[in-house]
């Protein structure tokens, strides 16, 4: 596959989750049980020119239809990346997860214990987060 050519891509992602109930031990509820069920999409935009990579993104999470409470949330990220060479890259990125009053989103591989500087967040707390990455294909 080839560099790319440049522009802008654009994509749309919907998806629909649904947990059951797989036990009857203490505190879960009867095998089949409806646990949650939930729809996201997302709309990605990214637009290349030459070495330059703008990248962005809005997500939303829809409330969760086996629950009362509003556990909903939106995202949205943009990111700068520059290639330095066909197998180096640098980039800058921004993200912001707004929560529901009732919901706990938080970005992949945040699960850092409670107490701790960067805690998961309670339920209607947002997370925002600022990222410096290198990239090298070997």
């Amino acid at each position: 596959m080839g560099a790319p050519v440049g522009g802008f891509k654009l994509g749309a992602i919907w998806t629909k989750s649904k947990l059951n109930a797989a036990g009857t031990a203490a505190g879960l509820a009867a095998i089949g049980t409806e646990r949650s069920k939930r729809s996201a999409w997302s709309i990605p935009i990214r637009y290349t020119t030459g070495p330059h990579n703008f990248l962005a993104h809005y997500t939303k999470a829809r409330d969760d239809k086996a629950t009362a409470a509003q556990d909903g949330a939106k995202m949205w990220a943009l990111m700068y990346a520059y290639a330095l060479s066909k197998r180096t890259s640098l980039s800058l990125g921004y993200a912001k997860i707004t929560n529901d009053v009732g919901a706990a989103f938080n970005f992949t591989g945040n699960t850092a214990t409670t107490g701790s500087v960067n805690s998961a967040p309670l339920a209607g707390e947002d997370g925002r987060v600022i990222s410096f990455g290198m990239r090298h294909s070997y």
